[in-house]
């Protein structure tokens, strides 16, 4: 069972391609004006770095001399001359372009919120020099957002090797086998991560949707950490008095604006029993307003906040004898501190259930799948229980939304 998960850094969490794109790009022109092909050369530039970067890694030369090679190299292709002398001043003018242009991938907040609020430990682990590793961590919001940061540098070895990854692991407080590390190079990330004992996700954000598993995803939010369940199964003694009410209560706040989330809402997610009572239902403004004509201004209670998310309303109701607990325009804390737009019906949403932060999914969503896969013969007793917690399509919409 996963217990943590490890992240590369460049190419993963920050887009270093497109930042040393623009840099060259932009230093470039300051040091030869007009100088050729940009693409051309943004991709000389790529090449030179993975070589001697390489060579660094490999201990063939220091950090600061793998950055005079490529200048080395790369500066005849601009017809400007090569002055030793002046190598580390050049260096420095292109990193301050490449630092500018440092950006964060979008759905890097949302799997790291997600992780966190799984309980799920978190990790870096990447090559290259601590200082500058860590400055770009920062930059882009991440400072805090790991227990732990694994440089090469600091560690003495540097990934393919699979001493990087156990050191990593170990310093996590875990075995290899209960982390899993994702990177975007297939064999540097992925596969080195799989020799050494962890389960190795390559983040591939050209793969098909049709393609994705846990060893290939697209995007982070689809690691199988935060999948969402793919059955619901209600506790035996279910009772059928609770479907009535939320029945009433969807068409209370109306098709589009409720979610609904039982019990121990993280057991449900995981397709696990879900008990009866304690029912919290998600909306947004226009399912609180007819909230407020159906029940009274003097239901609304303070806006709520907790660790990682915030509504800007919170309500106590109680419909058909069955209590009612609901959050409105739900928000959700980023790594850097932000706050994320009120969630929509759309959305992921994250709320407290039990002291902790869980997901929620449409549960219209979640039934069509549980439904679906009793039709499939893998679960006549799903399709039986499933009776008590069957909801209209008057109530919420087959299309989860």
């Amino acid at each position: 069972m996963t217990a943590a998960v490890l992240f590369d850094l460049d190419g993963t969490l920050l887009d270093h391609a497109g930042a040393a794109r623009r840099a060259v790009t932009a230093w470039a022109a300051t040091v030869a004006p007009g100088a050729g092909d940009e693409p051309a050369l943004a991709a000389a530039w790529s090449a030179l770095e993975r070589e001697h970067f390489a060579a660094y890694l490999a201990g063939e030369c220091s950090f600061q001399e793998q950055r005079r090679r490529r200048l080395r190299g790369f500066l005849p292709l601009l017809g400007s001359p090569v002055d030793e002398a002046r190598l580390d001043d050049r260096f420095a003018d292109y990193l301050r372009h490449y630092e500018a242009a440092w950006r964060v991938y979008p759905d890097v907040a949302d799997a790291l919120v997600g992780l966190r609020c799984h309980g799920y430990r978190l990790g870096v682990l990447t090559n290259g020099d601590a200082r500058q590793q860590r400055r770009k961590l920062a930059a882009i919001g991440l400072g805090d957002a790991f227990d732990v940061v694994c440089c090469s540098a600091e560690l003495g070895v540097a990934k393919p090797d699979p001493a990087a990854f156990r050191l990593a692991a170990a310093r996590l407080g875990h075995q290899p086998r209960q982390l899993r590390y994702v990177g975007d190079d297939p064999d540097t990330d992925h596969r080195a991560a799989c020799r050494a004992g962890l389960h190795g996700t390559w983040l591939d954000r050209t793969v098909r949707r049709a393609d994705v598993s846990a060893d290939r995803v697209d995007r982070l939010t689809r690691l199988p950490e935060l999948r969402p369940a793919t059955a619901v199964v209600p506790g035996e003694g279910h009772p059928a008095s609770w479907r009535a009410a939320l029945d009433r209560f969807a068409e209370l706040v109306g098709r589009r604006t409720a979610w609904a989330v039982t019990g121990s809402a993280a057991a449900a997610l995981h397709g696990a029993v879900v008990t009866p009572g304690d029912v919290d239902v998600v909306t947004d403004p226009v399912g609180l307003a007819a909230l407020r004509r159906r029940f009274g201004d003097a239901t609304v209670t303070e806006p709520f906040r907790a660790a990682g998310v915030s509504a800007s309303a919170r309500l106590r109701v109680e419909l058909d004898g069955t209590p009612f607990e609901v959050l409105v325009g739900v928000r959700n804390r980023r790594p850097d501190g932000s706050w994320s737009a009120p969630a929509t019906p759309d959305d992921r949403l994250w709320i407290p259930s039990s002291g902790r932060l869980v997901p929620v999914l449409p549960l219209s969503s979640l039934l069509r799948v549980a439904e679906e896969r009793g039709r499939a013969g893998q679960g006549a007793a799903i399709r039986r229980r499933l009776g008590d917690l069957r909801i209209g399509e008057r109530a919420l919409p087959s299309d989860g939304r």
